[in-house]
This record gives structure tokens, C-alpha cells and sequence, in this order.
């Protein structure tokens, strides 16, 4: 199907709700629905997905993995499994994060730790979602965005039953491999407080960039239509670096620890996707993960190795993941599945 097809085969819209943690803050949700049927998100038999993002990433880069799984459900032998697809922006960042720039400032300027967490636990609970789309969820989450994700399921109680989780490049590791994460987490701190933040333009944002150069040319367009706002002189990020430094550290004190995961992959269906090429952290803990997915294997409905890709997967190859998606959910129901878990 032409890419033209596909893209028309959503439509998308951004929604605002409140959530509190030590003081009221703004999120926004950006919904997806097929353009053919507008009465699916009122479907209980459909699913309802909430995708997570990790540091730096906003929701809007979503949209090419989206706009694929509506293309695939278009293929006359696909299941007809989606209703409603929603992402939801962690608090500190985008539009959001400019959104809650007053409310950091009695925060010492950064967003307080966990509130991705309960971002996910307000939007459950929100008017966002139909009461259809509440009864049948299943959870995509990307790299850091799992950490939020099970903190979010072991301390919340969401009005939400959950179907399936699938956890991209989880960032989740065994409590012995802990303090090498810490470490290497205060290194790439010690890089973001270092990294240029203003350039002359948009262009230059780009091209200085390494991790977006390797990104699917429309994941790229979307960052240089919404990643950024004008200064005197050019440009910076909506996310600052200080947001990114705490989203950070929020990561490695809510790391998804491997007998936390096991607690909630015992009771919810949960897939893991990863990419064979292992480019992000360095070796120890890409050991380090591979052995906390390998123990906890039993426990998974499935591990999906992607060949070729790597820690970005979602952003470099969105029809790739897509697929990989779909056919997670697919199995949920070809097989029977009624594990739900209601949190």
C-alpha cells in the first residue's frame, strides 16, 4: 500500500487532561482512529493501545509506527483488532513540558521524579477514554517509558483492564547489575549538561544530531515541525537538557528491576522486542539486559529479536516494529487469551 493510502488511513487529534503529584500538572494525549470507522473506539472487542516514549522522544514520533498498524489492519487478511491508538507525553517534555514550565519552577525547574508514572495513572483514570476503550488495553512502551510503565502498575491503581503489555528496548535490568546502570546513567548526564542547546536553525538542530540522522526520514520531518521553538538568534528544544537530565535520573531510581517486571508479567501477557544490533549502552549492560530477558523468558508470552535494528528501532524502522506489534496483538486473541489484569 502507498504510503499516501496509509497516512489517510488515520486521523489524529491532541487532548489535554490534569493529573497531581505534589502540585497540579498539564499533559497532552495525541489520539489516532481510522479514518474508515470512526465507531471503533466504542468497540469493547477492540483494542484500545496507550504507546510510552523514552528520554527525549515525544509522542508526535509515533505517528509513522501508527499510521502502519492502521495500514496493516487495512489488509483484507489482517484481524480487525484496533479501535483507538493513544500516546501520551511524558510531563517534562515537547509542548507538554512548555505547558508545565510555571509548575516546574516550584520544583527547582525540573520535573519531580515519577511523574510519568502518574501521567499514565491520570490518563486511565481520565474523560479521555471511553469506557469501551478502558476495558481493553494493551501497553507499548519504549525504552525508559517501561520504567514509568511499572512503576505506574506497582503503585498506582488505574480504572483500566489491561490485556497485553509489549515493551520495546526495555530499560530493565536484574538488582546485581544496578549500580553499573547508575554509573552509566551519570555519565550521559555529565554529556547532556555539556551538549549544545541553540543552533542558528532548524537544519543545523538536525544535522548535529547523530541518533536523529539515523531516523526514518518522517520521524525527522515531525522533529523539525515539533521538537523546537524560536530564541533570539535561531532555535532550542522545547525539552531542555535540564528535563532530559531529570527524566534521567528519574530512570535509574525507577529502573524496571527485574522481580518488579516478574511480579507484573505474571499476571499480564507481556511480548519484549529487541534489536539485534546492540548500539546504545555500552556491553556490560547490554549483557546485562540480555540476561534479565533470558531469566524471565518463562514468564513472557514472547521475545521478538528485530535483525539489524537497534535501541531507536520504533524511530528507524517504524514499518518493522509495526508489524512486529501487530502480530503480538494478533496472538493475544488468535490464541484465546483472557489474562487481563485490572490495576
Amino acid at each position: 500500500m502507498p504510503l499516501s493510502e496509509v497516512m489517510s488511513l488515520t486521523k489524529q487529534s491532541s487532548h489535554l487532561f490534569t493529573f497531581c503529584t505534589s502540585r497540579p500538572f498539564l499533559c497532552i494525549a495525541t489520539k489516532w482512529t481510522s479514518t474508515a470507522n470512526s465507531e471503533t473506539a466504542l468497540d469493547r472487542t477492540k483494542l484500545c493501545l496507550v504507546l510510552l516514549s523514552g528520554v527525549g522522544l515525544t509522542s508526535s514520533i509515533w505517528t509513522p509506527v501508527v499510521d502502519r498498524l492502521y495500514g496493516i489492519q487495512a489488509h483484507p487478511s489482517s484481524g480487525q483488532i484496533l479501535g483507538s491508538v493513544w500516546a501520551i507525553e511524558r510531563p517534562s517534555h515537547g509542548d507538554s513540558g512548555v505547558l508545565n514550565e510555571a509548575a516546574f519552577s516550584g520544583c527547582d525547574g525540573v520535573s519531580p521524579s515519577s511523574e510519568y508514572a502518574a501521567a499514565l495513572a491520570g490518563f486511565m483514570g481520565s474523560h479521555l477514554l471511553t469506557e469501551a476503550e478502558r476495558s481493553n488495553v494493551a501497553v507499548i512502551s519504549h525504552s525508559a517509558g517501561v520504567a514509568a510503565l511499572v512503576h505506574a502498575l506497582s503503585q498506582y491503581k488505574m480504572r483500566c483492564r489491561i490485556r497485553c503489555l509489549v515493551l520495546i528496548e526495555p530499560t530493565t535490568f536484574d538488582e546485581c547489575d544496578l549500580a553499573v546502570f547508575k554509573k552509566w546513567v551519570q555519565r550521559v548526564e555529565r554529556f547532556f549538561s555539556r551538549k549544545k542547546t541553540s543552533w542558528a536553525s532548524v537544519e543545523q538542530a538536525l544535522s548535529s544530531n547523530k541518533s536523529w540522522n539515523r531516523f526514518h526520514k518522517e520521524v525527522r520531518d515531525i522533529i523539525a515541525r515539533t521538537f523546537f521553538r524560536p530564541i533570539s538568534g535561531g532555535v532550542t528544544t522545547k525539552t531542555s537538557a535540564a528535563q532530559e537530565i531529570a527524566a534521567l535520573r528519574e530512570v535509574a531510581l525507577g529502573v524496571a528491576v527485574g522481580r518488579d517486571l516478574a511480579a507484573i508479567i505474571s499476571q499480564i501477557h507481556t511480548h519484549v522486542i529487541y534489536g539485534s544490533r546492540r548500539d546504545y549502552w555500552p556491553k556490560i549492560l547490554d549483557d546485562a539486559f540480555l540476561r534479565c530477558i533470558q531469566k524471565y523468558r518463562p514468564l513472557l508470552a514472547s521475545v521478538t529479536p528485530i535483525q539489524g535494528e537497534g535501541h531507536f528501532a520504533p524511530q528507524e524502522a517504524p514499518r518493522i516494529i509495526a508489524a512486529s506489534i501487530y502480530k503480538n496483538l494478533v496472538s493475544e486473541f488468535s490464541h484465546g487469551s483472557n489474562v487481563t489484569c485490572k490495576l
